[in-house]
């Protein structure tokens, strides 16, 4: 777990070596910061994965339960039956995602104790998509959206409002000078991408920067365009404004006139102001 109370990194491991009274699976769990055991527990059945941090920790059962605890060890909540055990578990906050062996993401706002997304990962799991790598780890964006990562270091965010999947960060333009291999200081988006800027083979590099100058500079303008559109997606208001402005430039450079005449024309938006126009992007708090 990240960020404990004290500040320190908080450490929940489980032994599944016990059993109960009645001879059955059991766990053994300690939560301990810095050396120090903060609190214990035992639970039925064994401890198959576990996320946490600064306000709970959550654990899934190899019988498909799913026990809250808070900092202090207090259990928030029964168990919660998912019907299946947990493949990946990932907390942001009062958010918990929870991936489900039969392909369900689930995400919790544990403070209103309400469920906030329900997703099929079927697709990605065992889709056209699976077959170029299987699931790494998915994560939490700050705003609650699901992020899947394959081996591939393919990213797909899942977009409530089109209720699909969006490849978000992948290998498409392995010669484009706009990969950073460097994840410091940068939002989720930037976080997948440098992942896949350094998974990155030579010889795929070289090959596309081989190709004529007119379709590398195709592939940059396309690499740009896809990277505005995946942190409008995500709702990273400073990454979407960052490569909004590089691509901007790129536009400026190439003397793209069309393409910056449509760019001014969704900024400016309608001449007319209205809540279903602009409310969204003027609430207080966006940062857009």
């Amino acid at each position: 777990e990240e960020g404990g109370p004290g500040g320190t990194n908080v450490l929940l491991e489980a032994a599944n070596t016990a059993r109960d009274h009645r001879g059955r699976p059991a766990s053994r769990l300690q939560c301990s910061r810095g050396g120090s055991t903060l609190w214990h527990d035992s639970v039925q059945g064994c401890v198959v994965q576990g996320a946490g941090g600064q306000h709970f920790s959550a654990i899934s059962t190899s019988g498909g339960d799913l026990l809250l605890f808070s900092p202090a060890g207090r259990r928030m909540l029964p168990p919660i039956q998912l019907g299946c055990s947990a493949v990946v578990m990932a907390v942001r906050g009062w958010q918990l995602m929870v991936l489900t062996t039969d392909g369900r993401v689930r995400v919790w706002d544990v403070a209103q104790g309400k469920l906030k997304l329900e997703a099929d990962a079927g697709p990605l799991l065992r889709g056209p998509a699976a077959a170029e790598g299987s699931l790494l780890t998915a994560k939490l964006t700050h705003v609650g959206m699901p992020v899947l990562i394959m081996h591939n270091h393919h990213a797909y965010a899942y977009h409530e409002g089109w209720a699909c999947w969006m490849r978000v960060a992948d290998d498409a333009f392995p010669a484009s000078h706009f990969h950073s291999t460097f994840s410091s200081n940068q939002g989720m988006l930037g976080s997948v991408q440098a992942a896949v800027a350094g998974a990155r083979q030579p010889r795929d590099v070289l090959a596309a920067a081989n190709q004529p100058a007119d379709v590398q500079k195709r592939a940059a303008r396309a690499h740009l365009e896809c990277n505005v559109a995946s942190a409008l997606a995500m709702q990273s208001p400073q990454e979407w404004r960052r490569w909004l402005v590089t691509y901007v430039r790129q536009l400026a450079a190439d003397e793209d006139e069309a393409r910056l005449k449509e760019i001014l024309n969704e900024l400016l938006g309608p001449i007319r102001w209205s809540p279903t126009t602009h409310g969204a992007a003027s609430a207080p708090g966006k940062g857009w």
